[in-house]
């Protein structure tokens, strides 16, 4: 059996970006293609196509790969302080924190939160990935994040994204948690491997 995982993720209509990712399950399992930018060609035909692409557009000829590499990146951070959601009169900003990460380059994360108390509003982007988007589905908050076009690897810790909510009238004083599913949420680095970086989520204040 391939041990790539073969599927995508998409980041959301909001997001224009170079290489389409997309989710798909296969047997209730989501697998993650996060090699968007293909394999090398090798074929003559295929090799005259891109020099004579290349030179059309000024570009070189001389058959050189000119592909994105799959570097990895690093957030600078080792470790990073859990800290509680920032509330303000109208939302609620609850950061996901990746406190332990060897490298991650696509995630899909379930989130709950107290319904009786808060509304979802939105989802941006933290430290992490640069595409998030999310949605309510079966009651729970689907996170749908990666890496520019989805062609590196984040290391190290720090924000997987800011959940946004909004509190509902006459939510009481006290504290609230956010939970991430851990059983269904899945995380993938570029090579299409499952990995299971340490997730944890700020408390909501009310006060």
């Amino acid at each position: 059996m391939n041990k790539k995982i073969i599927a995508g993720i998409i980041a959301g209509a909001v997001v224009l970006i170079a290489a389409v990712v997309a989710i798909f399950y296969f047997s209730g399992t989501l697998k993650l293609n996060l090699k968007s930018g293909g394999e090398k060609e090798t074929t003559s035909d295929s090799s005259s196509q891109k020099d004579s692409s290349a030179s059309s557009e000024g570009g070189s000829s001389d058959g050189s790969d000119t592909a994105q590499t799959a570097e990895p990146r690093s957030t600078g951070k080792d470790t990073v302080k859990v800290e509680d959601a920032k509330v303000t009169a109208n939302t609620v900003t609850v950061p996901i924190y990746a406190t332990k990460n060897e490298g991650i380059a696509a995630a899909r994360i379930f989130v709950s939160f107290d319904k009786n108390a808060f509304d979802y509003a939105d989802v941006k982007a933290g430290d992490i990935f640069d595409e998030c988007t999310g949605n309510v589905s079966d009651g729970e908050v689907v996170i749908v994040a990666t890496t520019k076009d989805a062609i590196y690897d984040i290391k190290g810790a720090g924000i997987i994204a800011n959940l946004v909510l909004v509190p509902k009238s006459g939510t009481s004083k006290g504290e609230y948690k956010v939970t991430v599913n851990s059983e269904k949420s899945e995380y993938a680095n570029y090579d299409g491997e499952f990995v299971k970086p340490t997730v944890e989520t700020g408390k909501i204040v009310i006060k």
